[in-house]
């Protein structure tokens, strides 16, 4: 039996007891552990050059869960996920630790629980048959991070996304979908394709044929082309435009079945049926060879965020190696990966590399002199195996014009523009040139992190070309803690926002409805369901009941909140209700309010964590209590002689508010300029 093992866990997406972030919590349990165990561990730590602590018998136990929490959290960073956040302390009985780390894959989080534990309990216990930390490391943490979803340019959208604190969801794969915002001001990002993209633009970018005809009609200089339908068609064409030509799918990306630099009737005949397997119309385009180097200007919002030079995949000879092995020594390049798991992508040989190597007379198995250029694929496309430099500081200003010129004409957003020039630095019209295509999913990743040149935030540009700054990113979230009274609470604000014309969401343990739309199922009855509004298009602002069955995994489903309501909860435990409070008031922008009744019990225990604007009531308009919370300049709203009374800064005002809003409801009514 291990020494040591997690007997619980649980996985928190949402805002949540522990932290505000998501989080994996485990219960570890090291009871069964040998007498022995504490000094076995010190001695493993030391040999490991890390610090055991002075105790000799408790004290090192006793940090057992930092321990674990400290190496899980390690393993996540070494994995590429910015996580920083874990804590750790004695769990209820003997022997056991509650372990918590922050994570922003939960599989991965738990995979390097698991290990954690696993290579401790091999520590404690050495001698378990067959465990290998590295081999285990490879096969668990490493395959998972290969296999997940996330990719670079989906994590830059979620951390330019975070740093704006735009609410962010991610839904569950296969769609490699991200939600950004709430409510009326929810927008949606895949593969560069956002909610501002036109799909009849996109449609066009596919046909290259129609997007040349439409980028030639307004001027912008483009090779002239034939579509065909069979060799003898594309041979007859290439004729007629003079070689050299380019033979090409009609639709399609990433390079395949694309042939370049054609200069005989026979090798057209050679690379048609490899363009035809390519397209599904059938149909096949043979292009007119613009000279020069191949730019990617990408576009986002109607400006040129970056601009890229692609190199054709390539090895530099060293007099000793074969070019195959010189493949496999570029493709040890830690940012090459197999398709689009990293930044580059590793060089496969197959047919166009023969056909490379065969323009300068050579094969897999030649020797190039030391510092010999040897392509091995014409095509200068990355998921080919290419390279990149940056050039986004040098393009010239009409270069830029035309490629923001072609994606408003064809009318996607963001694009791709690929920008054929003998020199990105002059104009176009100087050099010569030409855009051959607009791809409408233009893979942002290679700009992230050139092999040669500055690294461009493609992650800001789109977040900004959804939410321009100034703009709102999310809908303005009422947060109502408790049971009971709560419900009547949130429904009393929820029909004040609708009174003032504010299409508004409720959701609490007896109603969901956004606007005059009841949203509740008979599934959902007796439970709040915050989602069903935060996601709701027509919502302009929440109002949720929070109970504490909310803040069990997986958590809230709301990561910013704008007015908390704190009422009095006689039918909950007060220290839960008081933990409740400090998870939604963590929420808070420092331009929150919270609505505090000023007589309740445990108000002191919370005071550090409130916002900086508090709105105090008191049912008893001469209590103590809230008089003390007056004569300290707290803000305050209260009735005296059936008179809603609402004081700020010393400022007494009376407010006509309908007879249904209770005291709290008041409060949240006045925080959000209701009355």
């Amino acid at each position: 039996m291990s020494s040591m093992a997690i007997v619980e866990r649980s996985i928190y997406q949402g805002p949540n007891p522990w932290s505000s972030r998501p989080v994996v919590h485990v219960l570890a349990d090291a009871s069964d552990a040998g007498p022995d165990a504490v000094s076995r561990l010190r001695l493993a730590m030391r040999q490991d050059g890390l610090d055991a602590g002075a105790d000799e018998n408790g004290g090192l136990w006793d940090s057992v869960g930092s321990i674990i929490a400290g190496i899980a959290l390690e393993m996540q960073r070494s994995a590429g996920d910015r996580v920083s956040f874990c804590i750790s302390q004695p769990g209820v009985e003997p022997g056991t630790f509650d372990v918590v780390v922050e994570c922003r894959d939960a599989v991965l989080a738990e995979a390097a629980l698991d290990l954690t534990v696993r290579l401790l309990s091999e520590i404690l216990e050495p001698g378990q048959a067959g465990f290998d930390f590295e081999r285990e490391f490879e096969r668990t943490i490493r395959r998972i991070v290969e296999a997940r979803p996330v990719r670079p340019q989906e994590d830059a959208v979620i951390r330019a996304a975070e740093e704006r604190r735009i609410p962010i969801r991610w839904v569950a794969p296969p769609s490699l979908l991200i939600e950004l915002g709430t409510g009326i001001h929810l927008l949606r990002y895949r593969d560069m394709i956002t909610s501002h993209s036109s799909h009849l633009g996109d449609s066009i970018s596919t046909n290259k044929e129609m997007t040349l005809r439409l980028l030639g009609e307004v001027g912008i200089p483009v090779p002239r082309s034939i579509p065909v339908t069979s060799e003898d068609e594309a041979v007859s064409a290439a004729e007629q435009l003079g070689f050299p030509v380019v033979v090409k799918p009609l639709s399609g990306s990433q390079g395949r079945g694309l042939g370049v630099d054609l200069r005989t009737p026979e090798k057209v005949r050679e690379f048609y049926p490899i363009a035809a397997r390519a397209t599904r119309s059938g149909k096949v385009l043979v292009e007119q060879l613009i000279e020069g180097a191949e730019n990617r200007v990408l576009v986002i919002g109607g400006k040129v965020v970056a601009v890229l030079e692609r190199m054709p995949a390539h090895v530099v000879g060293d007099g000793v190696h074969t070019v195959a092995e010189l493949i496999d020594i570029v493709n040890q390049d830690p940012l090459r990966g197999r398709g689009h798991t990293q930044i580059l992508t590793d060089i496969t040989p197959d047919a166009a590399t023969t056909d490379a190597l065969e323009r300068v007379g050579m094969t897999l198995e030649s020797v190039p002199p030391a510092g010999q250029y040897v392509r091995v694929k014409l095509v200068s496309n990355v998921s080919q195996g290419g390279t990149t430099r940056d050039r986004t500081d040098d393009i010239h200003p009409d270069n830029a014009h035309l490629a923001v010129l072609a994606a408003r004409t064809i009318d996607v957003d963001p694009c791709g523009v690929d920008l054929i020039t003998p020199d990105i630095t002059k104009s176009v019209w100087e050099t010569g040139g030409g855009i051959i295509e607009i791809n409408h999913e233009p893979g942002p990743r290679v700009h992230l992190v050139p092999q040669i040149g500055k690294p461009r935030d493609i992650g800001a540009a789109v977040v900004d070309s959804l939410f321009p700054p100034g703009t709102p990113v999310r809908i303005p979230v009422v947060a109502v803690l408790g049971n009971g009274a709560a419900d009547e609470i949130a429904t009393a604000i929820w029909r004040q926002a609708r009174a003032c014309g504010i299409t508004a969401g409720l959701a609490t343990t007896s109603a969901n409805v956004v606007g005059h739309q009841s949203m509740t199922r008979l599934d959902l009855q007796g439970r709040t369901h915050h989602r069903l509004v935060l996601h709701n298009p027509f919502a302009e602002l929440a109002v949720l009941q929070v109970e504490m069955r909310d803040l069990e995994p997986p958590g809230l489903l709301f990561r910013y909140c704008d007015v908390v309501v704190l009422p009095d909860s006689p039918g909950e435990s007060r220290g839960a209700h008081r933990a409740a409070a400090r998870v939604v008031l963590d929420l808070m922008p420092p331009d929150g309010s919270a609505i505090v009744d000023v007589d309740a019990p445990g108000l002191e225990d919370i005071r550090s964590s409130l916002p900086n604007r508090v709105i105090g009531f008191g049912v008893d308009p001469e209590s103590e209590l809230l008089q003390q919370w007056r004569a300290q300049g707290g803000e305050a709203v209260f009735v005296r002689d059936d008179i809603v009374v609402h004081i700020r800064e010393g400022v007494e005002r009376s407010i006509s508010a309908p007879a249904d809003l209770s005291l709290p409801a008041l409060g949240a009514a006045i925080a959000l300029e209701l009355l």
